[in-house]
């Protein structure tokens, strides 16, 4: 090979190394189960998200639709974006969620995210990783409607497909939240680029039926 050649293959080796550099996750996220995960990293409001209080089950929990959840209006108070901030009193407050599935995701946290719609509104609710028996027996039942199988193993998010055996409509049980990795800056309540998706969140479902 002339010394031409040597140089064109050497440029390509090198191209193609990059190519792959940039290309594959530096961090992959590997779930062994519905509940074990290694790999998965949650910063954002982490305490808030993970709060493991069980439901006050009466009249101090709200039925509501996410066409209800619309017509929330944001936070009265600002809320901080700091990793650690607290819930306000307003993400104190529970509700029975009740709409039709439209999507469920694996995100890189660990959370299992689905997004509950009605004709015009999509609210996402979201399962987290942790501890307590109530999420595990959730993500068991919400994996056992889609085609995944273990170990599932993706970069940031990997949307599962359905097997048509979910539920027509899902009702689950939580406290309401605001999430501020979606949150507009105008504070305005739907995210921006995807105007069905409200940025008031149930958060975590301690509950689903």
């Amino acid at each position: 090979m002339s010394t031409k050649g040597i140089i064109s293959v050497t440029v390509l080796f090198y191209i193609a190394v990059g190519l792959y550099v940039f290309a594959v996750p530096k961090h992959r996220i590997t779930f062994k189960d519905a509940c074990t995960c290694d790999g998965c990293h949650g910063i954002d409001r982490w305490d808030a998200k993970t709060d493991t209080e069980a439901p006050p089950w009466g009249i101090y929990i709200k039925s509501i639709t996410p066409l209800d959840v619309a017509a929330w209006k944001p936070p009265s108070d600002e809320i901080s974006t700091a990793k650690d901030s607290p819930r306000l009193a307003e993400e104190e407050a529970w509700y029975s969620l009740t709409g039709r599935i439209d999507l469920i995701r694996v995100e890189q946290d660990g959370d299992l995210h689905i997004q509950l719609q009605d004709e015009h509104n999509i609210v996402v609710v979201e399962v987290p990783l942790g501890d307590i028996p109530a999420w595990c027996e959730i993500r068991k039942k919400v994996f056992s409607w889609t085609k995944q199988t273990f170990a599932l193993s993706f970069g940031t998010s990997k949307t599962l497909e359905l097997n048509g055996k979910e539920p027509k409509l899902l009702t689950v049980t939580g406290k309401r939240f605001w999430d501020t990795d979606h949150a507009p800056k105008d504070q305005s309540k739907r995210r921006p680029g995807e105007p069905d998706v409200l940025v008031w969140e149930i958060h975590p479902v301690m509950d689903i039926k």
